[in-house]
């Protein structure tokens, strides 16, 4: 899983440095999230395989997750965007474009970080299963 999540992350980080894609496609700002988020994408994996050889279950389970988020980012961009194509009924172009795909990132991590900060139930369910009337 380690190999496959950053050999997903190279490969992106490849992609937007090596091809030269029309200005429509990949301003300076996307390229930026572009490798900002493939870089981070290592580090939280890294940040995983550390914390569970510490045994630390909690932060190999943030850095998991938000890894996870990272890698949903496409689909989560192909929601929105076909969201905003049935709203505007074209599909975004140029800045729109840009930040519906930022967006989607952002929505990913966002709900990552919820994930990992909710309050976790402290009993089991065979606990709560048992004590019911």
């Amino acid at each position: 899983m380690v190999a496959a999540g950053c050999l997903s992350a190279i490969t992106g980080l490849w992609m937007a440095v090596s091809y030269e894609f029309p200005e429509a496609l990949q301003s300076p700002q996307l390229y930026g999230a572009r490798v900002t988020l493939s870089i981070a994408l290592v580090a939280f994996i890294a940040w995983a395989v550390v914390a569970i050889r510490s045994r630390n279950m909690a932060a190999h389970r943030a850095a998991m997750l938000r890894a996870f988020a990272i890698g949903q980012g496409a689909s989560t961009q192909t929601a929105l965007f076909l969201i905003v194509m049935i709203i505007f009924g074209t599909e975004p172009l140029g800045l729109a474009r840009d930040l519906t795909m930022v967006a989607a990132w952002a929505v990913s991590l966002g709900v990552a970080e919820i994930v990992i900060r909710r309050p976790r139930e402290t009993r089991s369910l065979r606990t709560r299963i048992s004590s019911m009337p």
